[in-house]
């Protein structure tokens, strides 16, 4: 499942419009914290707005059409420049006419120029959240990826606990779980795109705090989401990873089970990786592990 959509662009297609971000429409319903922030935004946007026109000919005409699929923001609204704000990136902060503070970020305005994200602030006490949408020349903007990011409070110093994505990609989900810490955790489903399972699995790792057992054998994960799916012939893909290194995997395609790793701890310092290739209708595999845990 393809979860980026790695864009190339050639040659400028024909001149960028000069209705430029210094324009006042542009910045419609746009009011901004001092002088410095208003000139800094427009520095930053000019040349991504270009780059639209001039290269996907998608003309963007002002500021708040980038919300044009978020509802949460009401405007009018408030920039403030951001510090993270980097060359061939930008970033704004935001505070909308109901005091709520948001940020929109992009990362590449060259090769990922039609990509951005907002990202809502405080959505619950240390809880944000993130859309990542897509533009087109059809002026249609595509929701791409939901995040939840869960922040931890050390001495008054917020950091990324733990991150929750799900990838919307047609009939597809592809939701991944980070952990920052001491050992930098991944674990990665793929599954038939259904909103109530996505929800559950949020719901589920987002307030896990207990041993990550799982990323040793996925097969508890998989076994809760098989009997979660109706279709039975369905294809599944779960990935446990520890500092990018895979831990323990489970792969079924079209009801039939293909691989599974798991990790043996034998001691504090020793473990051993095992990879099972095979071709086991569900029942059967299901049978079996159930059956070797038992034992």
């Amino acid at each position: 499942m393809q979860r980026r959509r790695k864009m190339k662009f050639g040659k400028l297609t024909k001149k960028a419009k000069r209705k430029g971000v210094e324009q006042e429409d542009f910045w419609e319903d746009v009011k901004f914290d001092n002088a410095d922030a208003k000139k800094l935004a427009t520095q930053d946007f000019k040349p991504w707005k270009n780059n639209l026109e001039g290269y996907a000919e998608i003309e963007l005409k002002k500021f708040k059409d980038l919300f044009s699929k978020f509802n949460e923001i009401v405007f009018p609204v408030e920039v403030r420049h951001s510090d993270l704000s980097y060359p061939g990136t930008l970033k704004v902060d935001i505070v909308d006419n109901n005091g709520k503070e948001y940020s929109l970020k992009q990362e590449d305005i060259y090769d990922e120029m039609l990509e951005y994200s907002i990202r809502e602030k405080n959505r619950e006490p240390l809880v944000d959240v993130e859309y990542s949408y897509l533009l087109s020349k059809d002026e249609e903007t595509e929701l791409v990826k939901f995040s939840v990011i869960k922040l931890k409070e050390d001495e008054e110093i917020k950091y990324t606990e733990k991150v929750y994505e799900t990838y919307i990609c047609d009939n597809i989900s592809l939701q991944t779980v980070n952990l920052y810490g001491e050992e930098n955790g991944k674990l990665k489903i793929e599954h038939p795109r259904n909103k109530e399972i996505d929800k559950e699995i949020l719901d589920y790792f987002l307030e896990d705090n207990g041993t990550k057992w799982y990323y040793y054998n996925v097969f508890s994960v998989f076994n809760w989401l098989v009997n979660k799916i109706s279709d039975k012939e369905a294809s599944v893909h779960i990935i446990a990873e520890i500092d990018g290194e895979v831990y323990s995997e489970i792969e079924m395609v079209k009801g039939i089970v293909k691989k599974h790793v798991v990790t043996q701890i034998i001691n504090e310092g020793e473990m051993h990786i095992i990879k099972k290739i095979f071709a086991k209708r569900l029942n059967e595999f299901l049978l079996e592990e159930k059956n070797r845990i038992s034992k």
